[in-house]
């Protein structure tokens, strides 16, 4: 047993490391939870924070290490499963990733956030139809988590649903007006409907909350080069190159326009 005076020590510690971390502190917020572990070397808390801002810093193995060191205490604790999943899923390993995630739904199956990790690794690995139903799941434990519906108007995309796509973004854009992501694949869907003036009014919304988007602006100026409205897709481009300005696909839309225009 940790005495008192111990107990109280490693609550000051946990305390001092988590504002250095919020702080982006990083090596005395380690250095902080680092001293819980002279006193208690398996503290679930510390080794949780200490994955945490390995995890943080891109530190990917060493933040395996202490969620795995965790688990070997107590394999139920569906949240350091989800972690351990997420930092398998930023090492690429898919499988273990998958492994993880699955593990932390088999704990606590309400938990949505295991769920949508695990769509992300489905829809990364091209399994459209696992990652449709992981989404469909996070979206009957929480409707209004509008990354869910993001994802399956992406993935109804790939799968040229038009229909359910536009439905899944219209709905993005009703719990988050300004999300870039839902403004641009709408206005893609238009331009499959060849709706040029919805997908311009799309594109323009994307860049109301995005001002410096190269391709929300590139795309414009495609639309604009192809009604005719050659000024405006020239200050398009010359936009994409004002923000990017080794960009070669704008310099090629500019030189073909000056040519055009010339004739």
């Amino acid at each position: 047993m940790i005495k008192s005076e111990g107990e109280e020590l490693i609550r000051n510690w946990l305390k001092v490391g988590k504002t250095y971390a919020k702080n982006q502190k990083y090596d005395d917020a380690l250095n902080s939870f680092n001293e819980i572990l002279k006193i208690f070397p398996e503290h679930p808390a510390a080794l949780l924070n200490i994955g945490i801002l390995y995890d943080e810093q891109n530190k990917f193995e060493e933040a395996v290490k202490c969620f795995e060191k965790i688990l070997a205490f107590d394999t139920n604790v569906y949240e350091v499963w989800d972690l351990l999943g997420a930092v398998y899923g930023n090492l690429k390993d898919y499988e273990e990733a998958k492994r993880c995630f699955t593990k932390s739904i088999t704990i606590e199956g309400s938990e949505y956030n295991a769920w949508f990790n695990l769509g992300l690794i489905h829809s990364y690995q091209h399994n459209f139809d696992e990652a449709i139903k992981c989404f469909w799941v996070v979206i009957g434990l929480n409707r209004d988590f509008f990354p869910a519906w993001t994802h399956l108007g992406n993935i109804y995309i790939e799968q040229k649903d038009f229909p359910q796509a536009k439905d899944c973004f219209n709905k993005v854009i009703e719990l988050n007006p300004d999300s870039v992501l839902a403004w641009n694949g709408l206005g893609g869907i238009y331009v499959n409907e060849k709706n040029i003036d919805m997908a311009i009014s799309c594109y323009k919304k994307a860049l109301e909350s995005m001002p410096n988007s190269v391709i929300d602006w590139f795309n414009l100026g495609l639309l604009f080069k192809e009604t005719q409205k050659f000024e405006k897709a020239v200050e398009c481009f010359e936009k994409v190159l004002e923000i990017a300005p080794d960009d070669l696909e704008a310099k090629v839309e500019l030189g073909q326009i000056c040519e055009f225009t010339k004739s």
